[in-house]
């Protein structure tokens, strides 16, 4: 790969969730660009291909996460899962961007337009829904957004 031609060095990447839908492809074009990509999902293996790490635990397993995040340092996180049966708290998303440690570049959290409520042609700069909200989906992408951005506030955290 030439890097003089404006690509960026290779860097170390985890994909949450990276196995199916928009993960998959993620993973594909950052494999393709030569990042060494690692998947964690909650399978004991992977069909991404030899070069992608498998990494498994549930996102609700916070201690086993924490244990995988300490144990592999990466550059950056695509945090892209979201558990429909049993939902992905605010809290499982910053114990996950708090375990990242301190050489992370970037954590990129994929929400929704679900995370500002009910209606169409919502901007980012308008309020998220709010913490009571009834939609366990809604209420979880607006609180794990309101948590990422106070991370970010607090400690810099690249989000």
């Amino acid at each position: 790969m030439n890097y003089a031609r404006g690509y960026h060095a290779p860097m170390r990447i985890l994909v949450i969730g990276g196995t199916q839908f928009m993960g998959r492809e993620i993973v594909r074009r950052l494999v393709r660009r030569g990042h060494g990509v690692s998947v964690l999902h909650r399978r004991d293996g992977h069909d991404l291909g030899p070069a992608v790490v498998n990494l498994q635990a549930d996102r609700a397993d916070l201690a086993a996460v924490g244990r995988i995040l300490r144990e592999h340092a990466f550059d950056a996180v695509f945090d892209i899962a979201y558990d429909w049966q049993k939902g992905t708290t605010s809290e499982q998303v910053e114990a996950t961007a708090r375990a990242c440690g301190g050489g992370l570049q970037r954590y990129v959290f994929m929400s929704s337009v679900a995370a500002y409520g009910a209606g169409s042609g919502r901007r980012e700069s308008d309020p998220l829904a709010p913490a009571e909200v009834p939609v366990a989906y809604v209420r979880h992408k607006a609180m794990a957004e309101r948590a990422l951005f106070r991370l970010h506030a607090e400690s810099g955290l690249p989000v």
